[in-house]
């Protein structure tokens, strides 16, 4: 995956999960994550990476992040199950599979401390919040942004720029274009397999890593 499709996914999903290795082994949950504002001006691939988010405190996996241990996000896209029978008859001695995009980041956490941190809280908010319709959206007015400052001890932001990215695309883009096409539609059709998200994905990053 390019690296514009790669911050993409994670703009587009921003859920990761949060695996960290500490004092008491390997550790997972899960946290909503942002891509860093454009006001950290990236130096290099890497740095365009950042991303910030945030945690319950009462986790206890924060005690991983307030100690900077050494953590993996993991972002994942659209995935799901094809059938080996949707490739005939062009392919027919082909396994069944699982596709899937991914974007993971290696690297250690800083804790984020005071309005630096808060914005964190208030940015993540905004940006899911934003998907509602105004009229029913959740807003921070005066008295909601004095009760979020209230709950705001209770989260650990951090920032994390990697030190090392792995973006994933396996959605049969190796494959002839037939073959794509109709793994799109059998994706699109009513079914217990249906998934119109991965076939999106399919027309969107499938066929542009072909060509």
């Amino acid at each position: 995956m390019d690296s514009a499709a790669a911050r993409e996914l994670i703009a587009r999903y921003g859920r990761a999960s949060i695996i960290s290795s500490g004092e008491a082994g390997l550790r997972a949950t899960y946290g909503f994550c942002l891509l860093d504002q454009p006001g950290h001006a990236a130096q290099d691939e890497l740095e365009s990476f950042t991303v910030v988010g945030h945690i319950a405190r009462g986790d206890p996996q924060a005690k991983d992040l307030l100690a900077g241990e050494p953590t993996l996000l993991l972002f994942e896209g659209p995935h799901g199950y094809v059938s080996a029978s949707w490739y005939a008859p062009d392919l027919t001695e082909v396994p069944s599979t699982w596709d899937y995009t991914a974007v993971h980041l290696y690297g250690a956490p800083v804790v984020l401390q005071g309005e630096e941190g808060f914005d964190v809280v208030r940015r993540t908010l905004e940006h899911h919040e934003s998907a509602i319709e105004e009229e029913t959206r959740f807003c921070l007015n005066a008295e909601r942004l004095e009760f979020a400052r209230k709950l705001y001890p209770g989260t650990v932001p951090f920032r994390l720029t990697p030190t090392r990215i792995e973006a994933k695309i396996k959605l049969n883009q190796d494959y002839p274009a037939s073959v794509v096409e109709r793994v799109i539609e059998h994706l699109e059709a009513p079914g217990p397999y249906e998934n119109p998200a991965l076939a999106a994905d399919m027309r969107r990053l499938a066929r542009h890593s072909a060509d």
